[in-house]
């Protein structure tokens, strides 16, 4: 896989794409108090996809670099992370927050009420986000619970192959049902 190009690396980084993505949410909150065009909001809503494809082309990079990198390394590939959607969510709920802090005292009588229908929009989104996001942990957890119960089953394959002994047999029994080959054996070693 070919390295990305220096504009990919930028946008798809943490900073870069963050810095990006805010003047894409200020670009379109511009607009929608009057202050741009509709161009620059249209421009601001594909500078802001394309940021994205970035991200996703730089963690798909990463991935790939890090299981190059693993190979040979103790025979175990490198793991390839999943992609965190609900992260990115938080960070644009996180930015309309910011964005209607700092447009607030801006907004003039008559966009007022549709700028409290915006922040009454964003709180509904947010609340909705906390309950997926409370789904997701959830579930989450059981996931481990259930990852750690089966690898304790898997530690011990003899427990499920076969059942419990209802008795042990004692040691001189267990040393008169040896077989021929083996009571020398054990005679030789001083068992």
């Amino acid at each position: 896989m070919n390295r990305p190009s220096i504009g990919v690396r930028f946008a798809g980084s943490r900073l870069g794409a963050l810095v990006l993505l805010g003047l894409c949410v200020w670009g379109v909150v511009a607009w929608y108090q009057g202050n741009a065009s509709q161009w620059l909001m249209m421009a601001a809503l594909m500078a802001g996809l394309w940021t994205l494809k970035c991200v996703a082309r730089m963690r798909g990079y990463r991935a790939w670099a890090r299981a190059w990198e693993a190979m040979g390394a103790d025979g175990a590939p490198g793991q390839v992370k999943r992609r965190h959607v609900l992260r990115w969510c938080w960070l644009l709920v996180i930015g309309v927050h910011v964005a209607l802090v700092i447009f607030w005292p801006g907004a003039s009588a008559p966009l007022a009420s549709a700028f409290e229908d915006a922040v009454v929009a964003d709180w509904f989104f947010l609340g909705t986000l906390a309950l997926v996001s409370a789904g997701r942990l959830l579930v989450r957890r059981r996931r481990v619970k259930a990852a750690k119960h089966d690898a304790k089953l898997e530690a011990a394959p003899v427990a499920w192959l076969l059942g419990r002994a209802s008795s042990s047999p004692s040691r001189a029994e267990a040393t008169r049902n040896v077989p021929a080959y083996c009571a020398g054996l054990l005679k030789s070693i001083g068992g």
